[in-house]
C-alpha cells in the first residue's frame, strides 16, 4: 500500500478529539468538550456541530445512525439525515464506566467501556 505525507490539518478551538468516523462526505470527531463536531471531506472545512450529553469517547456509524460512547456510561444513537440538526433517536445503557470504544458489525453494535467488559447489542425486532 505504500506510505502516507501529511496533506492538511483540520483544526477548530474544541479541544481533545478522541475519535473519528467516516458518513458520506463528512468526518465526524467526537470531543472531551461534549461536541460532534462535522467536517466536509472536500473542503476541509467545519459544518457543524452537536452538542453532546458529554464528553465523547468513542463513536460507530451505522447507515445514517451514529452511536457515541460517553463519559457518562451511556451510548447515544443519533439520526443523521438532517446533519444541520442530528435527533438523539435512544440511549443504551448497560455499562458502569466510561464507555470508550463503539464498532459496529453488519447489524450488531459492540462497545468497550473501562468496566472491563464489552457487550454486544442487537436490534429488537418492531
Amino acid at each position: 500500500m505504500g506510505t502516507y505525507s501529511h496533506l492538511t490539518t483540520l483544526s477548530k478551538k474544541c479541544g481533545s478529539i478522541y475519535c473519528l468516523g467516516l458518513y458520506e462526505d463528512w468526518i465526524l470527531s467526537g470531543t472531551y468538550e461534549q461536541k460532534l463536531l462535522i467536517w466536509d471531506t472536500k473542503t476541509y472545512g467545519n459544518v457543524g456541530a452537536l452538542r453532546h450529553p458529554g464528553p465523547i469517547y468513542a463513536l460507530a456509524i451505522n447507515g445514517q445512525r451514529v452511536y457515541t460512547g460517553c463519559y457518562d456510561h451511556i451510548i447515544y444513537e443519533w439520526d443523521l439525515r438532517m446533519l444541520a440538526y442530528p435527533a438523539l433517536v435512544r440511549s443504551y445503557v448497560g455499562h458502569s464506566s466510561t464507555v470508550d470504544a463503539l464498532c459496529m458489525v453488519n447489524d450488531r453494535l459492540f462497545s468497550g467501556s473501562a468496566d472491563c467488559t464489552i457487550k454486544t447489542w442487537r436490534p429488537v425486532p418492531n
